[in-house]
């Protein structure tokens, strides 16, 4: 066989190397996942209400038969700012790999991922007339998502621990379900899906529920108690990267402030 038949086969030869190589390390790579079930959210929220209108208590309602009831909005804008802090650990299986920070963690050990998460939400909300104290939201807007993560090994290692920052921005719906037995007092549950792209032009999926209560009193701010759970999906910004499984749950504190 001559030098030049050798040199396509060589060539061949190489690229199907190189071809199970990279299919190999891709397959490696898994995503980094975390999951907390005792993160403590704070929140702070501000609703502009618009569109209002007084409609008539019914006797099943009020004592009064057709009492006159204060302006219920029929649409509103809220700015909705939350901040969360999460510690959890991963174990990697064998033969499982975490590209991260530009540091590869090997299989077979325990890895410690911190994280800080911030949110800012603007939705524009419709909302139903309330009957028999229930009432229903349906909303559209925007949600902005920033991760500060670290990670590093859980048996002491002299170099230094992995870091990246991830910003997520895009759409997202949602509807809400209310119930005030009391003036002082509503009932809610909350569920929102947001869809964007993350700052590597990866993309990326969150699914937010809240349940919880808020208190009202005679100043335009309230306090708000509940219990949260998020997830934050994003794929890898390149076939070398591992993606982000985040999933964190506890408890909410936060004021409400109506205009």
């Amino acid at each position: 066989m001559t030098s030049s038949q050798l040199i396509p086969l060589r060539a061949s030869g190489l690229l199907g190397i190189l071809s199970i190589l990279l299919c190999s390390c891709v397959a490696a790579n898994t995503d980094v996942e975390s999951e907390d079930r005792l993160a403590l959210f704070s929140d702070a929220r501000v609703t502009w209400a618009f569109a209002k209108e007084t409609v008539a208590e019914s006797a099943s309602e009020l004592p009064g038969k057709g009492d006159p009831k204060a302006p219920e909005s029929r649409a509103s804008l809220d700015l909705h700012v939350s901040h969360a802090r999460s510690s959890a650990d991963q174990q990697l299986l064998p033969g499982e790999v975490v590209v991260f920070g530009g540091q590869i963690f090997d299989d077979s050990q325990t890895l410690l991922i911190d994280f800080e998460m911030v949110r800012v939400l603007l939705d524009a909300r419709l909302h139903s007339r309330r009957r028999h104290g229930f009432a229903f939201d349906a909303f559209a807007g925007l949600e902005f998502t920033s991760l500060d993560l670290g990670l590093r090994e859980a048996v002491p290692n002299p170099r230094s621990p992995a870091h990246s920052r991830v910003n997520m921005l895009g759409p997202a719906v949602g509807g809400a379900l209310d119930w005030q037995p009391l003036e002082t007092l509503k009932i809610y549950a909350e569920a929102r899906a947001g869809y964007g792209v993350t700052s590597g032009s990866g993309a990326s999926e969150s699914t937010t529920l809240d349940l919880g209560f808020v208190l009202f009193s005679n100043q335009p701010m309230l306090l708000s108690f509940g219990w949260r759970k998020v997830r934050i999906d994003s794929d890898p910004e390149d076939f070398f990267q591992s993606g982000l499984d985040l999933r964190l749950s506890g408890p909410v504190i936060g004021i409400w402030i109506q205009f």
